[in-house]
């Protein structure tokens, strides 16, 4: 076995984030065979051995053993944020699912781009924001309140007085301190008393839309 074959076996579990022993676990082989293997270069793993331990680490047998084929992929980087609720008809954000204190999300997904430490998302459920947005878009938000004055006239996340959640844009309301909300395919909400304004930061059309596997967060996280 060439020095380059061990290389690759290493480059292969660092990709994996995972270690010697629970890669030979992996495999079907005793705990110590994979790192018996890299200390000895000279060694010759069998065709089996290369094809067990090809699975394991999710590569192609013909990448471990002669450096062609399929090799490792790195998680493409970025940052995670939570999802949070579903936007559903007439913009209402439907956080049952939630924790109180919004510290559990519902699943996480990749963002491509910068966005602050503070955002969480919505994903819009159904076809009641179309045009605007379409069903599995994920709307990112600010996760705390800010001034009234910064989203009048624009779309924001907003929170109500009896604890309602909408995706509406904010109007100024007949008096001060209340609020019109207006929505595609929904009646305008006048004059309603908002307690939480949090702006829109950007949206992840529902096609590039990333759920993260525990491995991949790590793997972000990491590169942040």
């Amino acid at each position: 076995m060439s020095e380059a074959v061990t290389d690759r076996i290493m480059q292969a579990i660092e990709a994996r984030e995972t270690n010697p022993r629970a890669a030979s676990l992996a495999a079907g082989m005793s705990p110590d065979a994979v790192r018996g293997i890299l200390r000895n270069p000279d060694s010759s793993p069998t065709i089996d051995t290369i094809r067990k331990l090809a699975t394991a680490l999710e590569v192609s047998p013909e990448w471990l053993a002669y450096g062609t084929g399929d090799g490792p992929q790195q998680p493409p980087v970025g940052k995670v944020v939570g999802v949070y609720g579903y936007i559903a008809a007439g913009g209402s954000i439907d956080t049952s699912s939630e924790q109180p204190d919004l510290n559990e999300p519902l699943f996480e997904v990749r963002v491509p781009f910068p966005v602050p430490d503070d955002a969480l998302s919505f994903q819009i459920k159904g076809p009641s924001m179309w045009p605007r947005y379409d069903d599995g878009d994920v709307i990112i938000c600010s996760r705390f309140s800010e001034h009234p004055n910064g989203v009048i006239g624009f779309p924001a996340a907003v929170e109500t007085a009896d604890g309602s959640r909408y995706l509406k844009r904010v109007l100024a309301g007949t008096q001060p301190g209340l609020y019109h909300l207006e929505s595609y395919n929904a009646p305008l909400m006048t004059d309603v008393h908002v307690v939480q304004f949090s702006s829109i930061l950007s949206v992840i059309p529902a096609s590039q839309v990333e759920k993260i596997t525990s491995h991949m967060r790590r793997h972000v996280i990491r590169q942040i």
